[in-house]
């Protein structure tokens, strides 16, 4: 199994899902995966669907 499909397969395993970061910490995150995402690198679209997914989860900044 390649690298994307590996770590695809992570992603998709319907595990529970647990209070592990903070809410800075998850903004730090996503803003990494956006910049790999946009990078063209090896595994970069699973980095940019992670922003996207960890994305949509946080609260908006007002």
């Amino acid at each position: 199994m390649g690298g994307d499909e590996r770590l695809w397969a992570l992603i998709e395993d319907e595990c529970e899902r647990q209070p592990l970061t903070t809410l800075g910490e998850l903004r730090a995150v996503v803003e990494l995966f956006q910049a790999w995402g946009a990078s063209g690198e090896a595994e970069a679209g699973v980095a940019a669907e992670l922003a996207a997914r960890f994305g949509r989860r946080l609260p908006a900044e007002g």
